[in-house]
C-alpha cells in the first residue's frame, strides 16, 4: 500500500484532522467487514458471481452507486454514505458527479 498525503497534516487544525481520520478509520473498518461478509475477495468492483448488480449492495455504474447511496441516506447510515461517495468519486474519476446531480434533481421534481 502506498502512502499519499496531499496536504501537510500539520497545517490542519486538530479538530479537522481528527474528524477526517476517525471517519476514514470507520469507513475502512466497515468496508473490511463488508468485504468479508459479502465475499468481495476481488474488491468492491467485482461482485461475487451470485450477486444481483444494481440492487443496492453491488453496483458497476455511477447511477447504480447513487441509487445505493440514496438507500443508505434514507436509513441514516453515515459511514456507508461516506463510502458510497468515495466509490462514486472513483467511478466517475472526478470531483463532480453528474449522476448525483441528475438523480437528486429528479427527486426534487416529484
Amino acid at each position: 500500500m502506498s502512502s499519499y498525503n496531499p496536504v501537510n497534516v500539520e497545517d490542519l487544525h486538530d479538530d479537522t484532522f481528527n474528524t477526517v481520520v476517525r471517519a476514514a478509520d470507520d469507513v475502512l473498518v466497515k468496508l473490511r467487514n463488508a468485504q468479508v461478509k459479502h465475499g468481495l475477495t476481488k474488491g468492491w468492483r467485482y461482485p461475487p458471481p451470485n450477486a444481483t448488480v444494481g440492487e443496492g449492495r453491488f453496483f458497476n455504474t455511477p447511477e447504480e452507486c447513487v441509487t445505493a447511496l440514496k438507500t443508505h441516506l434514507e436509513k441514516g447510515e453515515i459511514i456507508d454514505c461516506i463510502a458510497y461517495l468515495m466509490f462514486l468519486k472513483d467511478l466517475e474519476g472526478c470531483d463532480f458527479s453528474e449522476s448525483l446531480v441528475k438523480q437528486f434533481k429528479l427527486d426534487n421534481k416529484e
